[in-house]
């Protein structure tokens, strides 16, 4: 059997040509279609964010007006920022109460105690000022120095115990004899220290004040009560 063939090589190609134009044609109107879809499907996505963004900000706007139009809104807004601060003020706020019982504590026993007039208490500068009178002179002015400079402050942080000089220095000034009203003469004097701010401080609630005890000598020299004297504690506590 004999086969000829009647299409040259040339009307081939041209069909395969052909036949791959129609294909590449489909497809991109394909990604075309797609595409279009796409970009309406976005369009309205874009638009709908748009229009909900106005209606927000209009909203915005009406309550701005609304807002405005109340009276003492300024002083409405000063109050809102000063309650969001509350509980930081809070805690830097100090307990200064226990300024008196740390008082009240270095002030020896009779017949050495102090007759206080004046108590002038610096915060911004740590410092505790005393004015008194003391019917045993420099005898009793010592015993008290002494008193407060081994005075301890107890404090609990976290879970552990801490403690801390009420003064590590304390200095007398303006002494002078006064003739009471009684007749009897007292020396009268200024006492000043500086305290450490665990004392004060709101950050910890309970703070114990550890004051020297035991029996004192007055007949010692007015300016030389040993301190061997304050070799025994006691504590006081204070709870805030």
């Amino acid at each position: 059997m004999i086969e000829v063939n009647l299409i040259p090589d040339v009307k081939r190609e041209y069909l395969r040509a052909q036949r791959m134009r129609n294909m590449v044609v489909s497809a991109s109107i394909m990604v075309m279609i797609v595409a279009g879809g796409a970009i309406a499907v976005l369009g309205v996505g874009l638009g709908a964010i748009s229009a909900a963004g106005l209606v927000k900000d209009g909203e915005i706007k009406s309550g701005y007006r609304q807002l405005s139009g109340q009276s003492g809104v300024n002083d409405i807004v000063t109050i809102q920022n000063q309650l969001a601060h509350v509980s930081e003020l809070d805690k830097a706020r100090g307990i200064n109460s226990r300024v008196f019982e740390v008082v009240s504590a270095v002030n020896p026993p009779a017949p050495n105690n102090i007759k206080i007039s004046t108590i002038r208490f610096k915060p911004s500068e740590t410092s505790i000022a005393i004015d008194g009178s003391a019917a045993n002179s420099f005898t009793a002015t010592d015993i008290m120095k002494k008193t407060i400079l081994n005075t301890k402050i107890q404090y609990r942080d976290d879970s552990s115990t801490k403690e801390v000089p009420l003064a590590s220095e304390v200095t007398i000034t303006n002494t002078t004899y006064v003739q009471e009203s009684d007749g009897s003469t007292a020396l009268h004097f200024t006492l000043t220290f500086s305290y450490p701010k665990e004392l004060t401080s709101n950050e910890y609630k309970n703070v114990t004040i550890v004051t020297p005890t035991g029996s004192i000598d007055v007949t010692d020299s007015k300016t030389h009560v040993p301190d061997g004297l304050f070799s025994s504690n006691s504590s006081k506590k204070e709870e805030k």
